[in-house]
């Protein structure tokens, strides 16, 4: 860490193994493990432990806004953010497909959808909905980006078809 800190000062080692925690975290390997991961985000009713998710979320949220307004943001700030949550999602995602992410999807395969559907609907479970809807459509926005990358020639201004106002092509 002191060798980061001389390079990068607003570096934290904590910062950086928080991806490597999440997975771990969210990969038991033991059944004991397995059990205490499910019983700290669902009941056995496989009932969503709300309290606890929105609590995390909140202080999120609030670490987010501390260090927003107790410091500018700086080119070097905002990318290592950035590159935090890039690693904290690729973290999660590569656990989705990979045999360590099995207690992960055996939770969410066993979750109460209704529970689930009812409380984001509701008002304490709007900031969470309001979350997951951005990074659906910003993923959704990513996938239409790529496909509309040309990968040979490009079709010109005047080869672009337009229709007049009686519904023909011209």
């Amino acid at each position: 860490e002191g060798m980061a800190a001389s390079i990068d000062p607003v570096f934290n080692i904590y910062e950086m193994a928080m991806p490597w925690a999440v997975k771990r975290t969210l990969s038991p390997s033991t059944d004991k493990g397995v059990q205490v991961f499910r019983s700290t985000i669902m009941t056995e009713e496989n009932k969503i432990q709300w309290e606890r998710l929105l609590e995390l979320a909140s202080m999120n949220n609030s670490d987010k806004d501390s260090t927003e307004t107790s410091k500018q943001p700086t080119a070097t700030s905002t990318t290592a953010s950035e590159k935090r949550n890039d690693a904290m999602k690729n973290a999660i995602e590569s656990l989705m497909g990979s045999s360590d992410g099995r207690a992960l999807r055996r939770a969410l395969t066993d979750l109460d959808t209704i529970d689930l559907i009812l409380k984001l609907s509701s008002r304490d479970g709007r900031p969470l909905l309001e979350k997951l809807s951005q990074q659906v459509v910003s993923k959704r926005r990513e996938k239409k980006m790529l496909k509309a990358q040309p990968t040979g020639a490009t079709q010109s201004a005047s080869e672009t078809p337009t229709f007049s106002t009686q519904g023909t092509t011209q």
